[in-house]
């Protein structure tokens, strides 16, 4: 089993990011970001964004307020199984009541049992169900799952049901 060096979520973070962004006129976007203090308040960072918003021609449409607990990526933590890549995932698409949006979760990598050798997702798996629950957990509300599959190198190999 590959071995976890990211720490615990509990409150204390080890980076943290401002990504905001941008709209422009001739319709390009970007995204900018920065670290920041854990310790900054939500008034501060508003501050920055009211400020950018305040110098830039573009339109500040999106901020992202991230909390990362960073381990080590050591290739010795990993297991050389079936799928050692990770960008070989398991997608699991969910899609909002009025079907105008998605929300995507991926397992990178997946353990070799966890795909059928035609591509499929094997959605009676105990640790697949235990992700899936999780992720279902914190959609927001009106999203309902849609589909799961394995998706090797962009190239989407046979969906199904998300659930047994």
């Amino acid at each position: 089993m590959a071995t976890r060096t990211a720490p615990t979520v509990d409150g204390s973070p080890s980076r943290t990011t401002l990504s905001m962004e941008f709209y422009d006129a001739d319709e390009g976007s970007t995204t900018v970001s920065q670290p920041y203090d854990p310790a900054s308040t939500n008034a501060e960072l508003e501050a920055v964004a009211a400020a950018a918003q305040a110098i830039s021609n573009a339109s500040l449409f999106a901020i992202h307020i991230q909390q990362t607990y960073l381990g080590v990526g050591l290739a010795s933590n990993a297991d050389s199984d079936d799928y050692v890549s990770v960008k070989d995932v398991i997608r699991l698409s969910s899609r909002s009541a009025d079907g105008n949006a998605y929300i995507r979760g991926y397992v990178p990598a997946p353990h070799g049992g966890l795909v059928y050798g035609n591509g499929s997702v094997l959605i009676t798996d105990a640790d697949y169900i235990t992700w899936r629950t999780a992720f279902q957990a914190i959609l927001p509300t009106g999203y309902a799952l849609l589909n799961v599959g394995f998706v090797q190198n962009v190239a989407r190999n046979k969906g199904g049901s998300p659930i047994a």
